[in-house]
């Protein structure tokens, strides 16, 4: 099932277990998998390191949070998001080995 009912939430009954996450990927090229909260970015690419924007502070996205010890559990809770999305629709660059291992590394 991919969609879900928002009614409620744009009625402005928020469900307590509504995860307000877009999650995106490329499509030719380099090969990366992505998930945008409202106010955090966070980035897996198959050849560059983790990126994650802190869209209020650097609404730029100039600088990367990724090994900043305040973020940890922002990283840890989209990541997890990004892995569950890449199970429940198969999405094969969830299983590309380099974005694989950064995201089971930044669970640890």
């Amino acid at each position: 099932r991919d969609g879900r009912d928002a009614s409620s939430w744009c009625e402005g009954k928020s469900s307590v277990d509504w995860r307000d996450q877009a999650y995106l990927r490329s499509t030719m090229g380099q090969r990366w998998l992505c998930v945008e909260s409202d106010r955090f970015k966070l980035v897996y690419a198959n050849d560059e390191r983790p990126w994650l924007m802190d869209l209020e502070k650097d609404p730029e996205e100039a600088f990367n949070h990724i090994q900043h010890p305040e973020y940890a559990s922002v990283v840890r809770g989209l990541t997890q998001g990004l892995l569950d999305y890449c199970e429940q629709q198969q999405d094969p660059y969830g299983r590309n080995p380099e974005i694989r291992q950064s995201m089971l590394e930044a669970l640890h």
